[in-house]
């Protein structure tokens, strides 16, 4: 009969409590150390009975959530290693005269198109478009110069959002700057203004 729905009565409940006491689960008298802890969660895992011993002794994680989240945000096992010249033309032979078949390309693509293309959520449009987007952004500030450009290498600086100044590209690099960030366009703006005072204003 479908259960969905259907509560059981207090006898029908008394009689399953009474037909389950005095009776033990599988896993009765066995005591976990803290080595058998996820160490992600702390959670204590159970042995499946059908893993060898070993394959139960190398298990680290409770579920296979946790050993997910124990990947996430970790670099790669050789990140910081500096592989051999004999070891690059091994790997070199061994990738020579290789090349992936049309099929395989399309598949590929499909396949990172729906990671990190047009598909994906954090998709931007690639270096293009930001480029493109940065062009017009700087196309929408004023351009009311405040001197000429006297030497080469000389870059024009947005004071804000109307004047600009041509100083040195060392200069303009040195600090990292936006518009839409007033704290870091005060920082730049000083070293502008004492450079504008030292170049113009010697005596």
């Amino acid at each position: 009969m479908p259960k969905k729905g259907y509560k059981q009565t207090e006898e029908h409940k008394r009689k399953m409590s009474e037909s389950k006491r005095g009776k033990r689960i599988s896993s009765y008298g066995i005591f976990h150390s803290e080595t058998k802890k996820c160490i992600i969660c702390n959670n204590i895992f159970y042995p499946h009975y059908g893993d060898s011993i070993e394959q139960w002794r190398n298990r680290k994680f409770c579920s296979r959530e946790c050993r997910y989240k124990s990947q996430i945000g970790k670099s790669s096992n050789i990140k910081g290693k500096h592989l051999s010249e004999e070891i690059k033309l091994k790997i070199s032979k061994a990738n020579k005269g290789k090349h992936p078949s049309e099929k395989t390309k399309l598949k590929m693509s499909e396949a990172g198109k729906g990671k990190f293309g047009e598909n994906h959520s954090a998709w931007k449009g690639g270096k293009k478009l930001a480029k493109a987007r940065y062009k017009a952004s700087r196309r929408g500030l004023g351009h009311i110069y405040l001197n000429n450009c006297e030497q080469d290498g000389w870059v024009g600086h947005h004071l804000d959002y109307n004047y600009v100044m041509f100083i040195p590209e060392e200069l303009h690099k040195s600090i990292w700057h936006s518009q839409k960030n007033i704290e870091l366009m005060n920082k730049i703006n000083d070293k502008v203004y004492e450079w504008f005072v030292k170049y113009y204003l010697r005596t």
